[in-house]
């Protein structure tokens, strides 16, 4: 994971949320929250941040669908498999909603790349 201190536009959006919040929204609404952000804001902090939501909520959820399609073939090992992934996953949820509160464009190694790539088209 990597970072870069990009801080946000000090504009207010149209609907008068600082930048801030709106990332941390984005990644607190899931992936819901991420598309209607994406949808909606022209600000690229704002926008960078909500794709990486998306990106990281589809994520997630191919992982829960692999550990459900494929867990009856370890089902020896699912539970310390799963907590194992479920508590990696938590805590990176957390820490992107606390870097893009403090302004930070906060990447992940692929998600972040690609996230950047979509924020950018316009």
């Amino acid at each position: 994971m990597s970072e870069e201190n990009n801080t946000p536009t000090t504009d207010k959006t149209s609907n008068s949320l600082d930048p801030k919040v709106i990332a941390l929204l984005s990644y607190m609404l899931w992936l819901v929250g991420g598309i209607v952000f994406f949808a909606t804001s022209k600000d690229s902090f704002v926008r960078y941040h909500a794709m990486q939501s998306i990106l990281f909520n589809v994520f997630i959820l191919a992982v829960y669908i692999f550990l459900t399609v494929f867990g009856f073939m370890f089902w020896f090992l699912l539970p310390v498999i799963a907590i194992t992934i479920w508590t990696v996953l938590f805590a990176t949820w957390v820490l992107l909603m606390i870097k893009s509160y403090q302004g930070e464009r906060f990447k992940l190694p692929v998600i972040g790349k690609l996230a950047e790539k979509f924020a950018k088209q316009v």
